[in-house]
């Protein structure tokens, strides 16, 4: 054998470049700011009934301390203070949670599927040397990236067998066209898999076999 068929790979997990918390940034403010708005009208539809029993109660409340016990009205105000403190308290902090919650779950959303674009794109750019997926254990959408993995290693495996199918090949440096042909597949494949050590040795075309055919004729031509 030539090299290990084993899929070996060093590299730090996918998840763990983000530089971010935005991944895909239109995408997670726009689904972010949908939870956030329907967040918002359901707090306005709980707020403005409870603020308007409240405001009517404290004005009977005021009107019966004034009668009964004018004491009292320093403590309904405070009462009163406090309890608009702890509605707009509550509206804001459940405004902020929803934020967070609306962040984290689009971040694991399309946190999967902007690593499998770019692990697609490096593809396409003849990378065949990345290191399969991985992502958080929250994320979603482990079933398909897990099919997408296997699917890279078994075609990865198969490319690291013609390479290894072409090592094995014994090409007759003299016979230039063929050489280079076979050359030309070992090295495409060898650089797609990072395997550079694999490169084939160009110094074995002996000085005439490494003219073309064109060069080959008008040497024969001038001689």
């Amino acid at each position: 054998m030539f090299f290990h068929r084993g899929v070996k790979h060093s590299k730090a997990p996918s998840f763990a470049i983000r530089t971010s918390r935005f991944i895909d940034r239109e995408f997670q403010l726009k689904y972010t700011t949908v939870v956030l708005t329907a967040a918002l009208i359901g707090i306005l539809i709980t707020i403005f009934p409870v603020y308007f029993f409240l405001t009517e109660n404290y004005r009977i409340f005021v009107d019966l301390a004034y009668e009964q016990a004018p004491q009292i009205l320093d403590y309904l105000e405070r009462e009163r203070s406090w309890v608009t403190m702890v509605l707009i308290s509550g509206s804001v902090g459940t405004l902020c949670f929803f934020w967070y919650l609306g962040l984290k779950l689009t971040s694991r959303i399309v946190g999967p599927i902007q690593i499998l674009k770019n692990h697609i794109r490096g593809l396409s750019r003849g990378q065949w040397h990345q290191p399969p997926i991985k992502i958080r254990a929250d994320d979603e959408f482990h079933d398909l990236i897990d099919s997408y993995n296997y699917f890279y290693d078994s075609f990865r495996v198969n490319l690291m067998r013609d390479l290894e199918l072409l090592q094995s090949l014994s090409i007759d440096p003299q016979n230039r066209d063929a050489w280079l042909a076979w050359k030309e597949l070992v090295e495409e494949k060898a650089t797609q898999l990072n395997m550079l050590h694999l490169l084939p040795d160009s110094s074995s075309i002996s000085p005439l076999s490494a003219s073309t055919p064109s060069e080959r004729l008008d040497q024969r031509h001038v001689s």
